[in-house]
């Protein structure tokens, strides 16, 4: 157990604790929480589990004129409290805070500087007899003597009884003890969680590697795809070439076959005009010819005349 007054005189004692206890510390830590959001149900016992209740001081605010009470550390050593108990290897417990032991349902008003564990009614530990804090890395230890004491009828007064509270700690072969079992159960815990980590990145490398292989096979697919587009495109792009082409080369031959009607007739538009020339040119020297064969006729008539 821990006092805040006797924390720099207890040190060399607790060290080894203390470093077991930020281990388990780290292990059972809940979610964050404030002991005014703090939740519980009374229908949410397991069947066939010990309550254990705690009263534990809040509210703390209010009393600060006259304490130097942290709320939050209250609140966080009862959640470590009730983490350690409620994973107690030996027996089934369940933990209450602030309600009456002889009635679980009624809520109570805690104490100023309470930190009481109790069942039904027993103490099994007070903070306000011994001044000290319980010690949830060796909570579970105490547990175990109480209901071993309840079940052989020993003496159950002697665990709220302050003067106990407030002897040296255990002989120091038997707190090594204590703080090596505890070891090795945070070796244990460490070891089960590495392994739930191994599992994990196992699992998270199958899914990345099942998604990879989808991504590739998707990818493969697009590719396909991709690719029987591309030659359809380009099948269509030489379909419409070869037809292009074939229009040019008959509309070639269609400007060829008229270049040369059109050459045929203009030659025989030429010879025509030839024809036509040579015509009444050969019209025209008749017409000479016949002018000037009149013309002699003339001639010779009118010289007859004159000789007559």
């Amino acid at each position: 157990m821990y006092n805040d007054s006797e924390v720099h005189q207890q040190e060399e004692h607790q060290q080894p604790v203390q470093a077991q206890q930020q281990q388990q510390s780290k292990q059972v830590q809940q979610p964050k929480q404030t002991a005014q959001n703090y939740q519980q149900n009374v229908e949410d016992i397991p069947q066939g589990a010990e309550v254990i209740t705690v009263e534990v001081c809040e509210n703390c605010q209010e009393h600060a004129w006259c304490t130097q009470h942290d709320e939050s550390k209250y609140h966080g050593i009862f959640l470590q409290v009730k983490a350690q108990l409620e994973s107690h290897p030996e027996h089934k417990l369940y933990v209450l805070r602030n309600v009456n032991p002889q009635n679980l349902r009624q809520k109570i008003q805690p104490q100023r500087g309470a930190f009481e564990i109790k069942h039904n009614g027993v103490s099994i530990y007070s903070k306000i007899k011994s001044t000290l804090f319980p010690n949830p890395a060796v909570i579970n230890e105490r547990i175990t003597k109480f209901f071993q004491d309840k079940k052989e009828g020993g003496d159950l007064t002697k665990y709220a009884n302050s003067v106990e509270k407030k002897q040296q700690p255990p002989p120091k072969k038997r707190d090594m003890a204590a703080i090596y079992g505890t070891y090795y159960v945070a070796i244990q815990n460490e070891q089960q969680r590495l392994e739930e980590l191994r599992q994990e990145e196992e699992r998270k490398r199958i899914e990345r590697e099942r998604e990879e292989e989808e991504r590739r096979i998707k990818q493969e697919e697009e590719e396909e795809a991709e690719r029987i587009r591309r030659q359809e495109e380009e099948e269509r792009q030489r379909q419409e070439q070869e037809e292009l082409e074939r229009q040019q080369k008959e509309q070639e031959e269609e400007d060829e076959r008229r270049r040369k009607e059109e050459e045929e007739q203009r030659a025989q538009q030429a010879q025509y005009e030839q024809e036509q020339q040579q015509q009444e040119q050969q019209q025209h020297q008749q017409q000479e010819h016949q002018d000037q064969a009149h013309h002699e006729s003339q001639h010779h008539d009118q010289h007859q005349q004159n000789h007559h």
